[in-house]
C-alpha cells in the first residue's frame, strides 16, 4: 500500500510526463507526413490499445477482460474520440501556435462554465485579468492572412469545448 507522499510523488511525475507529451504533440503531428485520416486511425488504434492495457493492468484483479461500458463510459469514449479528431485536425489545418493559444483559454472556459452552471462568481480582479488575457489571445490570433486557417481555429475551439464536457 502506498502512502500519501508516494501518491503525491507519482502524481507529480505523471503530470510532468503529460505536460511533455502534450507540449510536443504539435511537433510530432507536423512531422508525420500521412494524411489526417490515416494519422487519426493509427493514433486511435495505438492509444486505445495502450489505454486498455493500462486500465486492465491497474484496475483488473483477474487479468484481461472486456470492459462492460455503462452510459458514462460511452460518453467519455465519444468525447475523447471527438476531441482527438478535432485536436489533431486543428494541428494540421492551422499553425501549432494558433491551436495552442486557443487551447490556453481552457481556464477561462472552465471558469465561465463554473459561473453559469454552479453559480461560482469570480472576483472583480479575476474578471479584469481574464478580459486582459483573452484580449491578448485575440491579438495573437489576428493576422494578415484572414480566413486561411479558420477551419483549424474552429477545430481547435471544438477540441477545447469537447474536453469541457
Amino acid at each position: 500500500m502506498m502512502n500519501d507522499r508516494s501518491y503525491h510523488r507519482r502524481g507529480l511525475i505523471v503530470v510532468a510526463m503529460a505536460a511533455v507529451c502534450w507540449s510536443t504533440a504539435g511537433f510530432f503531428v507536423r512531422l508525420i507526413t500521412a494524411d489526417v485520416m490515416t494519422l487519426l486511425f493509427w493514433r486511435g488504434i495505438l492509444s486505445g490499445a495502450a489505454l486498455y492495457l493500462v486500465y486492465t493492468l491497474t484496475e483488473s484483479s483477474n487479468g484481461f477482460f472486456l470492459v462492460r461500458p455503462n452510459w458514462s463510459t460511452v460518453g467519455v469514449m465519444v468525447a475523447s474520440a471527438l476531441a482527438m479528431i478535432c485536436g489533431i485536425s486543428a494541428l494540421r489545418f492551422t499553425t501549432v501556435a494558433e491551436a495552442m493559444v486557443i487551447y490556453a483559454t481552457t481556464p477561462f472556459i472552465t471558469a465561465a462554465i463554473a459561473w453559469l452552471v454552479m453559480g461560482e462568481r469570480p472576483s472583480r480582479i479575476t474578471v479584469m485579468a481574464s478580459i486582459l488575457a483573452l484580449s491578448g489571445v485575440g491579438v495573437v490570433l489576428m493576422d494578415e492572412q484572414r480566413g486561411t486557417s479558420v477551419i483549424g481555429r474552429i477545430l481547435a475551439l471544438d477540441h477545447l469545448l469537447v474536453w469541457q464536457l
